[in-house]
């Protein structure tokens, strides 16, 4: 007997791991969040003074992620504020909420704009319908 054995349909395997995804998802914000606690600055680049040693590059080495994925987790939590967070559709991956960031125009270290975020949200409701 698996651990999953009581799930008797496809539809059972797919509402579970949907529900594993989103918590996963939620998960990988806190793990955004401090990094940029951590790591970042909200200026991209190289780290200087006390925080140098404190790199993106060496939380992601120590922890065993790829940087990219920190990096992405990180500037995502910069974007998506805590309100916001609430506000994303439950089936919208970090990931979808990453390239939504990214096609916005927005950059680290640059104000975010009003129309950024209208395009982010946009991209973001269109992925969650699939």
């Amino acid at each position: 007997m698996t651990a999953f054995s009581h799930l008797k349909t496809w539809d059972d395997i797919v509402s579970r791991a949907a529900e594993y995804r989103q918590e996963r998802d939620e998960w990988s914000f806190e793990l955004g969040d401090l990094t940029l606690f951590a790591c970042g600055d909200a200026t991209p680049g190289r780290p200087t003074g006390d925080r140098k040693e404190h790199t993106v590059s060496a939380l992601a080495s120590a922890i065993g992620e790829e940087r990219s994925v920190l990096s992405n987790l990180m500037w995502n939590s910069y974007f998506w504020n805590a309100t916001e967070r609430e506000k994303l559709p439950p089936n919208v991956s970090w990931r979808q909420c990453s390239e939504a960031r990214r096609r916005s125009g927005w950059r680290p270290g640059v104000e975010i704009s009003a129309k950024q975020k209208e395009f982010a949200w946009t991209f973001v409701f269109k992925a969650a319908d699939g």
